[in-house]
């Protein structure tokens, strides 16, 4: 099975999970071929041991995105989009053979032009705040979690946390910066 993915056409990064027990970037495609165009999916999904990791990336920061300067990542479309993402995935693998039992890590990547550690942590605080983090604390639901951590990292940030998991950026797409 293939372990290095690259994000969304035109691919500007790719990442290596050969490291990993079991990985996939292939939600999107499976949501589309059954026609559930309803359903948001996160780019990539690989197994550890001892953990599940969910990665969504957003790199507008490039000199070929499309209206780059449209992206706006406070807005509440896109932050609702980001959490939803999470919730149709871990639904989805929910029907697999994948054991949810193990640590649900839900890692954002995203690079932007105004991307700095001040909106990274605007949109932590945004999301995990529509992540099921105080939902899986009432005491009608069963003691599996839904989500254990959620991160909001940099492209630097992500390689330094997950260095298992390398994350390159490809040559025929030039960050701004």
């Amino acid at each position: 099975m293939e372990k290095f993915f690259q994000d969304e056409e035109p691919s500007s990064l790719q990442i290596d999970f050969t490291k990993a027990i079991w990985a996939t970037d292939q939600l999107n495609k499976i949501f589309h071929n059954a026609g559930m165009f309803i359903l948001k999916d996160v780019d990539f999904v690989a197994e550890t041991e001892t953990e599940i990791i969910f990665v969504e990336c957003k790199n507008s920061n490039r000199v070929d995105a499309e209206n780059a300067e449209a992206f706006n990542p406070k807005s509440d479309k896109h932050i609702n989009g980001v959490a939803q993402k999470y919730y149709d995935s871990l639904s989805f693998l929910k029907f697999t053979d994948k054991n949810l039992h193990k640590k649900k890590i839900f890692c954002y990547i995203i690079e932007s032009k105004s991307g700095d550690s001040v909106l990274r942590n605007f949109l932590r605080t945004r999301i995990a705040n529509l992540l099921p983090f105080k939902l899986q604390r009432q005491e009608i639901l069963p003691c599996t979690t839904m989500i254990d951590e959620f991160f909001v990292l940099s492209f630097a940030e992500w390689n330094k946390k997950f260095p298992q998991f390398p994350l390159t950026r490809l040559t025929d797409a030039i960050c701004q910066n």
